[in-house]
């Protein structure tokens, strides 16, 4: 059996965050869920009463044009609670509404050319991590997840979330649905988290944000957030979810037998706490998965492809380490040769997520023999540990291990 280590690498990541003489705090700083019984219909008309009875901010600031300048267009936020679901409402009050530049409708668009509003969510209030959710006018939706105070994004997370626009006369209007189970917080009875919004004018050229709103600070810098308080007695559990599946068909070669075609497998994902994840895989099917646009490499170092599988997507900023696009674990090197064809995963398990100041990450995966291709195991772990207000230490492994080759 041969055994390769690739690499075990110690990190220790300290952040000092450059405060300018400016105040970036803008009173209140706190926002009140208002905890609603009855269902609202979530279509950006933002006309149930319950959206008038819950408390309104508007004490939004420009980053852009005029640093510390108050908005030019006022902008109201209000946010409501069921058991299930979070509501993010918003008023973009606009004069001259025929002068929106939005264009854009698909997921995860190209959101820099064209007004929008962000949300930026802390609901383990770590003051490091984040959701990071983004619409515009058409309602289109872009999320990322953020790591380490925004110096790691990951983008090709896509979660479950909704959002209805509305463009009126007056302005623009976005209803946001949240189901706590995107969410990863405590188990507190009362919540406490982390929250913060920008709204991008794109004709002015204009960024207005609740919190930190100074030119040396970016949204997604969590620390400086304002407070989401209220929220009261719900919980992100869904203890179990098992995702079957099944394929059968036959083949048919002109002089030979017909032969029967059979597979199945799954995923399962169990919930061991609210912030503390275990997945397993078995015959993992990837059929779904979008295909690599085609490259031509001339030079002698491999190409770079993006990861769309969903096992391995998910939880991709656990395995973040250091500054920079550092990647000691390229995931697209498990169950695709280096001429990416397909090896089959026999199976996988993965453990995801953070106690206390300490966050946790480890998988293994088994992929299966093909052609000259021996059946092979990866394996990563890695432990990180909060310290001070911005500083962490951490340790990385990676591991291969496959048998001797047959000839």
């Amino acid at each position: 059996m041969k055994i390769s280590i690739v690499a075990v690498i110690i990190t220790m990541v300290l952040f000092a965050m450059a405060e300018n003489g400016k105040a970036q705090t803008s009173l209140p700083d706190v926002i009140h869920a208002f905890r609603i019984h009855n269902k609202i219909n979530v279509d950006g008309n933002l006309s149930e009463p319950a959206w008038q009875k819950a408390v309104h901010i508007s004490n939004f600031t420009q980053r852009e044009l005029n640093e510390g300048k108050p908005a030019a267009e006022s902008t109201e936020v209000a946010i409501l609670y069921d058991l299930k679901n979070l509501y993010i409402g918003v008023w973009c009050f606009d004069p001259n509404p025929d002068k929106l530049v939005a264009e854009k409708m698909k997921r995860d668009f190209d959101f820099g050319t064209e007004d929008n509003f962000k949300i930026v969510i802390d609901s383990y209030h770590d003051k490091r991590n984040g959701y990071l959710l983004i619409t515009n006018p058409n309602g289109a939706r872009f999320d990322a997840l953020i790591q380490d105070n925004g110096q790691h994004m990951n983008t090709a997370w896509n979660g479950v979330w909704t959002v209805k626009t509305k463009v009126t006369n007056q302005g623009w209007f976005a209803e946001f649905q949240i189901p706590f189970s995107t969410l990863k917080f405590s188990t507190a009875k009362k919540q406490l988290w982390g929250i913060n919004f920008e709204r991008d004018i794109r004709r002015k050229r204009e960024q207005d944000l609740w919190q930190g709103w100074s030119r040396n600070s970016d949204l997604e810098q969590v620390a400086r957030a304002g407070t989401l308080a209220g929220i009261e007695g719900v919980n992100n559990v869904t203890l179990v979810e098992l995702k079957p599946y099944g394929i059968a068909g036959f083949e048919k070669e002109t002089g030979k037998k017909n032969a029967g075609l059979a597979h199945a497998g799954g995923d399962l994902n169990y919930l061991i706490t609210p912030t503390m994840k275990l997945n397993l895989t078995m015959n993992t099917d990837f059929a779904q998965v979008e295909s690599d646009r085609m490259k031509v490499n001339l030079t002698r170092f491999s190409l770079f492809f993006p990861e769309k599988r969903e096992f391995f997507l998910e939880g991709r900023n656990y395995f973040n380490f250091g500054l920079g696009d550092i990647r000691a674990f390229y995931t697209r090197r498990i169950g695709l040769s280096s001429k990416g064809s397909k090896i089959p995963i026999l199976a996988g398990v993965r453990l995801l997520g953070k106690t206390g100041n300490t966050t946790l990450g480890g998988m293994s995966i088994q992929t299966q023999k093909k052609d000259s291709i021996p059946t092979t195991n990866y394996t990563i772990l890695r432990w990180k540990q909060d310290m001070l207000k911005q500083s962490s230490i951490g340790i990385i492994g990676v591991g291969k291990i496959e048998p001797h080759r047959q000839n």
